[in-house]
């Protein structure tokens, strides 16, 4: 049944729903990030975050901590200083101290270290 507004009521009502799902969709892909571009505050994809933090655990982990904190061989990655550091830096870095691992990857563990140092400046 049709309501008081007919189709054009019906029509109405799925702009509403439409309109106040996209936002919902955005931070199903890409989080609570902030806006997009370069650095700390950019948008990333929760797929490279995961992926980040699957690549980050395998070749990070062991001397930084599951975190990003410091552990036994590294330091904190989730320092304001790093923070402020551009993704190019954080990856010549990663690749300084990892060796051969591919540009996706790479990118993949500066979204996850950017999500951590986001979080760690929420705290």
């Amino acid at each position: 049944m049709i309501g008081p507004g007919g189709f054009e009521g019906m029509k109405d009502v799925l702009t509403a729903l439409a309109l106040l799902s996209a936002p919902a969709l955005v931070l199903v892909l890409y989080g609570t990030r902030g806006p997009g571009g370069e650095g700390a505050d950019a948008v990333r994809p929760l797929a490279a975050i995961e992926e980040g933090r699957v690549a980050f655990a395998d070749a990070c982990a062991r001397c930084h901590g599951r975190l990003g904190r410091g552990g036994t061989g590294g330091p904190s990655l989730v320092t304001p200083a790093l923070r402020a550091q551009p993704d190019a830096a954080l990856r010549e870095a990663i690749r300084g101290h990892v060796g051969a691992l591919s540009d996706p990857l790479l990118d993949d563990i500066v979204a996850y270290l950017r999500e951590r140092q986001r979080i760690e400046a929420a705290r």
